[in-house]
């Protein structure tokens, strides 16, 4: 007998959902397996999504000049500078934890930044 979705299935469904911009007039199947098959394929595309943001995010601060005295990028003064962002980040994330429209506004105020400091050189 296949079971109903509970609550918690149901909040991370929506929640993806949103992050994705999918309409959220679908229907689900019941069965409990189906649907974290389908938990974890909408995950895998927001992780998606948020990795590529992520990684532009880094690549622009590492040319900003965020990186030690190997070259290598410097996560903790990245992170700082990520939580301290202003209207952007209102929560005070870390690189890691942010939503996908949180990434979205970061990644622009990054853009804009990096870009007007390279056209000053």
């Amino acid at each position: 007998m296949e079971a109903i979705m509970d609550k918690t299935q149901l909040y991370t469904l929506q929640r993806l959902e949103k992050e994705l911009n999918i309409s959220s007039n679908q229907t689900y199947p019941t069965g409990t397996h189906t649907i974290n098959l389908l938990i974890k394929k909408l995950q895998g595309d927001v992780n998606a999504k948020r990795k590529k943001m992520r990684g532009k995010i880094l690549y622009k601060l590492g040319l900003f000049g965020m990186t030690d005295v190997r070259g290598n990028l410097d996560f903790a003064r990245i992170n700082h500078y990520i939580k301290y962002i202003g209207s952007n980040n209102p929560k005070q994330k870390i690189l890691n934890y942010l939503t996908c429209q949180e990434l979205q506004l970061i990644v622009t105020q990054v853009d804009r930044m990096v870009d007007k400091e390279l056209a000053k050189k």
